[in-house]
């Protein structure tokens, strides 16, 4: 259960649970693969968790940074918000009870950079691809605390993923989100008049 909650990637859940069925031979190959699969999905989240951006640049920033961890409240909250109650399936991802609804939770710190409010957020693949599976998927992003938390429909904040630096290293890869607070707005990307004004998606 401790590893099921530390996964990124859900689908290595089904594996394990796969490979710890009685069969009538031991597949080693196959469990060296799993454990592997774990292990490096383990670690990617130690490297790259939300709130903590492993290739920030600025050293102010960098020396703020630390393992931000509100996602309980924020999920209380998003829960009531949408509605329906949900169930934890790994480190940030969420479903009903029935799985036609899922959610991800990613949060972050607040950044003080060059004067803005900034927050940086790791996306994955293996979180887009869990999202994409069910009829309707949201994305809940903690800005700060769990009281400010965009909520955006998987499918409108994907159609921005081409607008976003990306990480590729050691066989992962993940897209830079940024989200910027200036005023009482909320901008996805850019904190200029090219952002993309998410304050519609705020939580209430």
């Amino acid at each position: 259960m401790r590893i099921k909650e530390n996964l990124t990637d859900t689908r290595t859940v089904s594996q394990i649970q796969e490979i710890v069925k009685p069969h009538e031979y031991t597949r080693v190959d196959r469990l060296i693969d799993v454990i592997f699969t774990a292990s490096e999905d383990l670690q990617a989240g130690e490297d790259t968790t939300e709130g903590r951006e492993v290739d920030e640049t600025d050293s102010a920033s960098q020396t703020q940074a630390s393992r931000v961890n509100y996602h309980e409240a924020c999920v209380a909250r998003r829960s009531a918000h949408l509605g329906l109650p949900l169930i934890k399936q790994g480190r940030s991802a969420y479903t009903n009870a029935d799985q036609t609804t899922r959610v991800l939770c990613i949060v972050s710190k607040e950044y003080q950079k060059t004067g803005l409010v900034r927050y940086w957020y790791a996306f994955h693949s293996a979180q887009k691809e869990f999202l994409d599976e069910g009829a309707k998927s949201f994305i809940a992003f903690g800005c700060g605390s769990p009281e400010d938390i965009v909520l955006i429909p998987s499918g409108q904040f994907q159609r921005h993923l081409p607008d976003m630096r990306t990480t590729e290293s050691d066989g992962r890869f993940y897209w830079h989100v940024e989200i910027f607070k200036k005023g009482n707005r909320f901008l996805l990307n850019e904190p200029t008049a090219a952002g993309i004004d998410v304050t519609q998606f705020m939580v209430t």
